[in-house]
């Protein structure tokens, strides 16, 4: 099992690959973690966290010139599946 414990990038010519921690996109994870438990250390206050992880992942991609240019995460940042889209 593999564990992202924070975003990082793995940078080739042809490739880059952006691995990025999206837990904390998961609203349900901070409002209502159930028996579950989270290291939130450096990601609070979530909502800054995100944006600048997303601004982040932008930046990475527009200024990127790898040919092929790969977001990897647990977790959808938008879906139409039965999780939807977090908030």
């Amino acid at each position: 099992r593999w564990l992202c414990l924070r975003s990082f990038i793995v940078d080739s010519e042809l490739v880059e690959i952006l691995f990025v921690d999206t837990s904390p996109f998961v609203e349900e994870y901070f409002s209502d973690p159930g028996e579950h438990r989270y290291d939130w250390r450096d990601i609070l206050p979530r909502k800054s966290y995100v944006n600048n992880l997303l601004k982040d992942v932008e930046l990475v991609l527009r200024e990127s010139t790898a040919k092929w240019k790969i977001v990897v995460g647990h977790h959808a940042i938008r879906s139409v599946g039965h999780h939807g889209t977090p908030k």
